[in-house]
């Protein structure tokens, strides 16, 4: 419907026979039910193709779970891989925290020639291959929110023992859910952002702190510079 069309208000008159009100209440009440399915099966393909990507991550399938990303998603990272290869310490540290943090991570784990020839995909499926990456396959329960127009999903995972959720954000492409966590969690960004204001760091010293305990504890300084080789 054009969103110019004024529409008139439909004043129902004041009596109306009980079974004109019958079957307008039984259309009403099936296309509610069509509805409703339609939302369950939905989720229901949506995690499905949550537990078919975990599935592909714990077999350490590289090739098959990349192919459950995104367009945006792939886009992304192809993007972050050239800042990764190219850009200056000024630069990099100019950059969004979360896209700080992922140019930091593939410095430490990539060579200069795999920042400038990888493609998001490649990347992930290598990731995913050398255990850089785990899956949500034991997750005790999850949450799933679909938007009104079907396009966009959200899965919520609850693991036992851990407060925080983790979000996984999916798009419709062709028909497909596909995965979309093209950029870093908020809840990581938060993360850090008041790990810093805690231990009385700047973000950036923080960053790399982080990076030396969780991915690799040899890197310095120097990983801000843009690579060389």
């Amino acid at each position: 419907m054009s969103a110019f069309v004024v529409q008139r208000p439909f004043n129902p008159p004041a009596v109306m026979p009980r079974r004109l009100w019958a079957v307008l209440l039984s259309t009403l009440l099936v296309a509610l039910g069509l509805a409703l399915a339609g939302c369950d099966q939905e989720a229901t393909a949506l995690e499905e193709t949550n537990a078919a990507f975990d599935r592909a991550i714990d077999s350490l399938d590289g090739d098959g779970a990349a192919a459950f990303l995104s367009t945006e998603s792939v886009d992304r990272a192809t993007t972050l891989l050239r800042q990764a290869a190219t850009m200056t310490k000024e630069q990099v540290q100019s950059l969004p925290l979360g896209d700080r943090l992922q140019i930091l991570i593939m410095r430490a784990r990539l060579t200069p020639k795999q920042m400038r020839e990888l493609d998001g995909r490649s990347y992930f499926a290598l990731a995913v291959r050398s255990k850089w990456l785990g899956s949500t396959s034991d997750a005790g329960r999850t949450a799933v929110k679909i938007n009104s127009r079907g396009t966009e999903g959200t899965i919520t995972l609850y693991r036992q023992g851990n407060p925080i959720p983790l979000e996984g954000h999916f798009v419709k492409e062709n028909g497909q859910w596909k995965c979309n966590n093209g950029v870093t969690r908020a809840s990581t960004i938060r993360d850090i952002a008041s790990g810093a204001r805690e231990n009385g760091m700047t973000e950036n010293q923080y960053l790399l702190a982080v990076v030396r305990r969780f991915v690799n504890s040899g890197v310095t300084e120097a990983i801000w510079d843009r690579p060389r080789g």
